[in-house]
């Protein structure tokens, strides 16, 4: 089967110019004798830990002489107390958190590999925060996991806090013979307050792949905001215009190189603003009022030049998904109790232009592309009080020449294009 996509709406919300590079200070010999903080580095294992501090720590970590080995360098930050870069070998995994101050974390010509697992964790906390990989490679024969954050807020931790961060995955390559997952967050708050923030999410010319095992999938999750409340909290994030983009990358699986498979999925989700409210207190296991809100703001997602495919023999199913989504809005109520989810309005603009999705080498294969500018679900018992709002603007929804197919004796296509407010 095959089907294209192919529509163009008239409302169009203005594209603002965001600059992926900030430009660099030139300061003189004495503004740079005092080191912008310090970030601790230790190696456990194969897994290299990064901790800042509430500075504005700026870091590079770059290719050794040798595989899985990592440079770390500071730009007028010290590591381990010097000035001086220091050599780590046998990395396979990475966790970095740091804290407080406007920090970055650039991970450039880097090589990791791993017979297992390699995860690459990275939390930015408060601050004008830089997440990069650029052209670096993380491949493992069992599975690769990626996880970035912008700002990770707790109901008892860094509320209150702000951030303009840019996460950006360039020229990479993430590859696993089984699983791989990648997530990419501007902030999640469970609880607490963020202030705002205008973030920019992106992943350009890369490779994201699982192959040459028996069992292939890969996850791709991009969010803007992701506000989160259970019973007895209150959520907040502020207004802010964040720009989410995948551009010119190629996302597989396949068992061709293997010859066989029992099954092979990809899945990619992107959602600007997502608010979860839950009465349900986990602690009590009991109903509380809970509330969660999301400010106004001029977002834009753009999915260009890229191609999601599944391919290869497989004895089992095959299954291909691309969901884009504006706002998402999830209200679960419980008896006698209040819940609540807002999100404010503004102009937002999806579009997708000159990429596929295709699912092919099972029995029974499926593509489904999903495109929504509200996403609305509203679930509670008798005597419940949920409420869901979503403000208005005037949204669009831009696709074109975004063909997609399935093949095989039992093949499904679907699409869906809607948009509101």
């Amino acid at each position: 089967m095959f089907c294209t996509l192919a529509r163009q709406s008239r409302l169009r919300s203005p594209r603002r110019k965001v600059s992926l590079f900030r430009q660099a200070n030139l300061d003189s010999l004495e503004d740079r004798c005092v080191p912008a903080g310090n970030v601790q580095v230790e190696p456990v294992g194969t897994t290299l830990t990064l901790i800042g501090d509430d500075l504005s720590n700026q870091i590079r970590l770059l290719p050794g002489s040798q595989p899985n080995e990592i440079v770390v360098q500071g730009d007028d930050t010290t590591i381990n107390g010097s000035a001086d870069s220091q050599v780590f070998n046998g990395v396979e995994s990475l966790f970095g958190h740091l804290l407080n101050g406007d920090d970055s974390l650039r991970l450039i010509g880097v090589n990791i590999s791993s017979e297992t697992f390699s995860q690459i964790f990275v939390d930015g906390n408060a601050g004008d925060d830089r997440i990069e990989l650029v052209d670096t490679s993380i491949h493992a024969a069992g599975a690769v996991d990626l996880q970035i954050y912008g700002e990770r807020v707790f109901q008892g931790f860094a509320s209150g806090t702000s951030g303009n961060d840019i996460i950006r995955i360039q020229g990479s390559s993430l590859t696993a013979n089984a699983f791989v997952s990648v997530r990419l967050v501007g902030e999640t708050n469970d609880g607490g307050v963020v202030t705002g923030g205008n973030d920019e999410i992106t992943i350009a010319d890369s490779n994201i792949i699982a192959s040459e095992g028996f069992v292939h999938s890969v996850t791709v999750e991009i969010f803007g905001d992701i506000n989160t409340s259970t019973g007895g909290q209150t959520s907040i994030i502020g207004s802010g215009n964040d720009r989410i983009t995948l551009s010119n990358t190629t996302i597989l699986a396949s068992s061709e190189l293997f010859n066989f498979s029992s099954q092979n999925t990809i899945s990619v989700n992107i959602v600007r603003d997502f608010n979860n409210v839950n009465a349900f207190n986990p602690n009590t296991f009991e109903g509380d009022d809970a509330s969660a809100s999301v400010g106004a703001g001029n977002d834009t997602i753009a999915v260009t030049n890229t191609t999601l495919n599944v391919r290869g023999v497989n004895f089992g199913t095959s299954q291909t998904s691309l969901t884009i989504v504006g706002d998402r809005n999830y209200v679960s109520g419980f008896p006698n109790d209040t819940s609540s989810a807002t999100i404010g309005g503004g102009n937002d603009s999806i579009t997708i232009s000159d990429s596929s999705v295709s699912t092919t080498g099972a029995p029974s294969n499926g593509s489904l592309v999903e495109i929504r500018g509200e996403d609305i679900q509203v679930a509670g018992p008798d005597g419940a009080s949920t409420t869901s709002t979503v403000g208005g603007g005037n949204d669009s929804i831009d696709v074109e020449n975004t063909p997609i197919s399935a093949a095989g004796e039992f093949a499904g296509i679907g699409a869906l294009e809607h948009t509101s407010g």
